[in-house]
């Protein structure tokens, strides 16, 4: 088993260390790889996560670290310790502008990245996405069973005020993106389309936001996270590359011939920047083939006091004859809470 130590040190933000293992075929301990961590500055401060608890994972805040400083990271997986080398955070770029584009069917997020006096050729960037939705059916009535035997279904009731869970908030943090801006490069500015959704896609249907964050990255370390996504994708192995074209620069502190593999990258955190959208482009999303059920009959009928019904007129038979009346679907089409959503409105709106 070799031991694999993957890590960020983000100076201004939260550095990243996880823990995983590579196995041989003699290895027959397939337990988890479990270690903990913290960060070093070259005068003798340390990061420290919250939770001292061994893990897979650990998140260690650096909001306040001196970007002028050096560090590293140590680690420790099963009373081995392991170092990094020094490294020095780069300067981050700035970014200039979010923009907001629209065609027929897709709504375009592009983003203008100033990339600074460290430029290397690479950026990893982070992006949070944030958005107001309704759920796909409106509820107009509401389903009330009779618990009587004898019949089959129960009663719809029209509400007096508009279905509380028809509106509600939602969020995605989405993972390092790797720009290699070579091709992209114009005296210093990128322009770089981040983000497409489609125009009938639930972040358009009233409110969005977008935060972007990000940091310059060495050709080391760009090489590295580019080797390291393939591996999530399946498409190869850390060691399918030839060995010497696997970048590597972290060791046993305690035993040097040790094998370890991984690769710590160190980077100032940009100041982000969060841009808003109130839609201007909505679509109704409506399809309700296979999903919705007159309550009418016992076969369908909801099974939970309250269900959400709406009122619609449904496309029915191969000559497109409408059928008006009173359907029912599953909760994750007419409760944005079931759909993922929240009613906390976020605190920058």
């Amino acid at each position: 088993m070799v031991v694999v130590i993957e890590g960020n040190i983000a100076v201004g933000g939260t550095s990243t260390i996880k823990f995983s293992k590579v196995y041989t075929s003699e290895d027959t301990d397939f337990v988890a790889v479990l270690g903990t961590a913290v960060v070093e500055d070259e005068k003798g401060g340390l990061y420290e996560s919250s939770s001292s608890i061994p893990g897979m994972y650990q998140e260690i805040p650096m909001d306040n670290a001196d970007p002028s400083l050096k560090y590293r990271i140590k680690a420790e997986v099963n009373g081995i310790t392991y170092v990094s080398d020094w490294l020095k955070p780069l300067e981050p770029p700035e970014i200039e502008e979010v923009s907001f584009s629209t065609d027929y069917d897709d709504v375009n997020v592009d983003v203008t990245f100033d990339t600074g006096k460290d430029a290397t050729g690479y950026l990893g960037v982070y992006f949070d996405e944030t958005w107001e939705f309704h759920a796909q059916y409106k509820s107009l009535f509401y389903y009330v069973p009779l618990y009587n035997p004898s019949i089959l279904y129960g009663h719809y009731i029209f509400r007096d005020v508009e279905y509380e869970n028809y509106w509600c908030w939602r969020n995605k943090s989405h993972p390092m993106v790797l720009l290699d801006y070579t091709d992209l490069y114009n005296d210093g500015k990128i322009h770089y389309p981040l983000q497409s959704f489609p125009r009938t896609d639930q972040r358009n249907h009233k409110k969005y936001s977008i935060e972007v964050k990000a940091m310059t990255l060495s050709e080391q370390s760009y090489l590295f996270l580019k080797n390291l996504k393939k591996i999530s994708e399946g498409d190869q192995s850390l060691f399918s590359p030839n060995p010497g074209e696997v970048p590597c620069n972290i060791y046993c502190d305690s035993d040097p011939a040790r094998m370890v593999a991984g690769y710590v990258t160190a980077s100032r955190v940009s100041s982000p920047l969060r841009a808003f959208l109130d839609s201007r482009y909505l679509i109704e999303v409506f399809d309700p083939t296979g999903l919705v059920v007159n309550p009418r009959y016992p076969w369908g009928k909801p099974e939970i006091d309250g269900h959400p019904i709406d009122t619609m007129a449904l496309p029915k038979g191969n000559y497109g004859t409408i059928i008006k009346g009173m359907y029912w679907a599953p909760m994750h089409l007419c409760d944005c809470i079931a759909a993922g959503g929240t009613k906390e409105k976020p605190d920058f709106w």
